[in-house]
This record gives structure tokens, sequence and C-alpha cells, in this order.
């Protein structure tokens, strides 16, 4: 009797890859769960972890798509997002994030404000669904239903901003009214016209590039005390890594970036520079 033998080739699972709440949004960020109001916007969840390969995520009613995820917050309840990592055939075991959506009354939240353009975003919260519309003194003619106000010098000079909110409640017979105190930033281009004095250029160095480790360290100069935001997009344009330091110290680092090329965008309140860069 023959005997003859075969080599079977196992091919080992996929790490888990991430799945994470974005950073520097109005709900906690690098979080696997979490609760916000009701109409306030798209909670992104961002996939990461799986080097050559694909990241395939499942959501509720069926849904399902590839790469980092958008989650209404337009409907009240409890949404898990799953994603795993395919690569030669094989899954990983999956990553989840829950996202809890809640009932919440209208609020005004903290806007945002371009000091290149003097642009002011207002930000809303919560409410029952009605179109928003948007007052403050001295800066909007009236009620606007747009929320992104041109705000004049004039007004830089005031001590705070009083901004407010309105809907219609359900039964359209009256309006629900919020209002929120708001200081605008002392920008550089405002202390520019100021003083007369220039602002200091914003320079960029990544340190060691290729980059070989788990951190990217950054060299950044014209910014020392400003606000500063660091965002790592990999070459499809996906972003896979923001940070936001408060005031920005001369070497500023970012951890967990995959292998690649990388771009690294830094920006200031009034300046942005991008460098190319390789994680090995």
């Amino acid at each position: 009797m023959s005997t003859s033998s075969q080599a079977i080739n196992v091919l080992a699972a996929p790490a888990p890859p991430s799945l994470l709440t974005q950073s520097n949004q109005l709900y906690a960020g690098r979080e696997s769960k979490v609760a916000v109001p009701q109409y306030s916007g798209n909670v992104t969840l961002l996939a990461s972890g799986c080097q050559g390969g694909t990241l395939s995520w499942t959501g509720p009613n069926n849904s399902s798509g590839i790469g980092d995820i958008s989650v209404s917050t337009n409907t009240v309840g409890t949404f898990e997002y799953s994603v795993v990592c395919q690569s030669s055939g094989c899954n990983s075991t999956p990553a989840s994030v829950t996202v809890v959506v809640q009932a919440a009354p209208l609020q005004v939240v903290a806007p945002l404000f371009d000091c290149a353009t003097n642009k002011l975003t207002l930000r809303t919260t919560g409410g029952n669904g009605q179109p928003i519309e948007y007052h403050i003194p001295s800066v909007t003619q009236g009620w606007t239903t747009t929320n992104l106000i041109t705000v004049q010098a004039k007004n830089f000079k005031k001590e705070k901003l009083k901004l407010s909110a309105r809907q219609l409640t359900r039964n359209n017979t009256n309006y629900e009214v919020v209002k929120l105190d708001y200081q605008l930033p002392t920008c550089p281009s405002a202390r520019e016209g100021a003083t007369g004095e220039p602002v200091t250029e914003l320079q960029v160095r990544v340190l060691g590039n290729p980059v070989v480790g788990s951190q990217l360290v950054v060299e950044v100069r014209g910014a020392e005390g400003q606000r500063l935001h660091l965002q790592v997009n990999d070459i499809s344009g996906r972003m896979v890594n923001t940070r936001l330091i408060e005031q920005a110290s001369a070497l500023e680092q970012v951890s967990q970036c995959p292998a690649g090329v990388l771009a690294l965008r830094v920006s200031t309140v009034s300046q942005t520079k991008t460098v190319k860069l390789i994680k090995e």
C-alpha cells in the first residue's frame, strides 16, 4: 500500500483592527462607546490597523462599507458598528463601537472661529429637528438661517458676543430660544494689525524621515504657545490620526500611525503646513 502526504499552509488570522471615535469633536474622542445628543451632527468612527488588508464594517439595518464610518445622530437609539481586517481570505476578530443617541433640549455649544477668514461657525445640539435660526446682536441683521457668520473688525473690541439660536416648538406655536456668551480668540492676524509686527512663518520638520518606531517627532517653529492641530493622512487622503494641542512647544509627538507614505498637516489659527513622510 502506498501512502502520500500533502502539506497544508494554514494562514494566521490578521490582528484585530482599531475602531474609535474621532478626536476634537463635540463628543469624546478615541472611545469605543459614546453617548451624544440628538441632532448634534455625525459621529465619525475611525478604523485603522489593517496593513495590506481591507477594513470592512457592518452596522444597523444591514448597513456595511469599507474604511471609516459616519453615524447620523438624527434618530434616537443605540447603534453598534463592527469592523474586521480582511487579508488573504482571512478575517480578524472584530472591533466594535457603540453610539448612543439621546433626546436632549436645544443647546448652543462652543462655535468654531477661523482667524484667517474671520468666519464664525455656530453650532447646536439637541432640539426637535425643526429648522434653526441664529442671531448675534450687532453682528447679524436680525435672525438668519445660516450658521456661518462673518465677524467684522469692530466686533473684536467687544468683551463677549451674545450667541442665540431658536427653533419652533413641535406644535409651531412659539419659539424656544437658547443663548451662549462667547469670547472671540486673540488671533495672530489681529495682533499684527494692532501692533504692526509680522506674524512668524510656520515651519514644520519631521525628525528622522523615514520614521522608525511608534512615534512621529515633529519640530514646529512659529507656533510656540499657540493652539496647534496635527492631522496625519494616508496616501488615499484618509485621516489616520489627529491631535489638538492647546499650547504648542518646539517639539510635538504623534503616536499610533500606520506604516507607509503619510502626509502630516500642521495648522495654527492662521497658517497651515503639510509635509510628506515615510513611516516604516
